[in-house]
């Protein structure tokens, strides 16, 4: 699918101008050293539309820029070629009537169009924002370099604004970047749990101490008892002495060790 014909009856400066183009790349001068992209611009707004408003922030909306100042007509034609196909394309701007029409050529039908007010999915099969980055190039101090770049863009990655060159350069170093980061992840964590045993070495030698005092205090109790397990007795001569109990001494001795 490529562009035939422009006609351009009134838009922007422009008013029963009639453009010419060729399949391939078309290139199309300006006299006056002014840059200007009014033709981009109109063949945007004749394949997708363009609303009164761009949104908030807009300076100005396409729509305001290119009403033709002495009013009237706000409209214009475009001729798109698709093998043995053509197809004419025509809108009404103005917005109390707003209008588009496609119509095959040969058979003179009128095609519906799948998008309101737009030719992407009928006739065209690019999007807007990728039309208007890939499709135009307007001109610029350094016109040839950005010719050579906007080439070499497309060529290797399907996109004028997209250089191969860098995306590599910043992929690899985006890699590097990342493949350090799991180790880095890993040595912090293993710093925090080192810094949560720092004081293991004292709680250690707290908890010894602890239980040295708690077996001492145990052994203490535990002879206590046994005195009170003994029974005192009194002896044909008059002497006193205890009598132990046998089984109950040997039940504390097995619990002291």
């Amino acid at each position: 699918m490529y562009l035939s014909k422009l006609l351009i009856r009134d838009f922007g400066k422009f008013h029963n101008e009639e453009i010419e183009l060729k399949k391939g790349v078309n290139v199309l001068t300006e006299k006056s050293a002014v840059k200007d992209t009014t033709v981009s611009d109109f063949v945007t707004a004749m394949f997708y539309g363009m609303t009164k408003r761009d949104g908030i922030g807009s300076e100005e909306s396409a729509y305001e820029k290119y009403r033709p100042e002495k009013g009237g007509k706000y409209s214009g034609s475009v001729f798109m070629k698709e093998e043995e196909k053509t197809y004419l394309v025509d809108r009404d701007f103005l917005s109390s009537q707003k209008k588009m029409s496609v119509m095959e050529v040969q058979s003179g039908r009128e095609i519906r169009t799948i998008e309101r007010d737009s030719l992407h999915g009928t006739v065209l099969t690019t999007d807007k924002n990728t039309f208007t980055d890939a499709m135009c190039i307007h001109e610029t101090e350094e016109t040839e370099k950005n010719l050579y770049d906007y080439v070499q863009n497309m060529i290797t990655t399907g996109t004028s604004t997209v250089n191969k060159e860098k995306a590599i350069q910043y992929l690899e170093e985006e890699e590097q970047r990342k493949s350090t980061r799991p180790l880095v992840r890993r040595l912090n964590d293993l710093s925090k749990k080192l810094e949560a045993y720092e004081d293991v070495d004292d709680k250690l030698a707290e908890n010894k101490q602890a239980m040295k005092t708690l077996t001492e205090e145990f052994q203490m109790e535990a002879a206590k008892r046994k005195r009170v397990a003994r029974k005192l007795v009194e002896n044909e001569d008059g002497t006193v002495t205890y009598e132990s109990d046998k089984n109950l001494e040997k039940k504390i001795d097995l619990l002291t060790g």
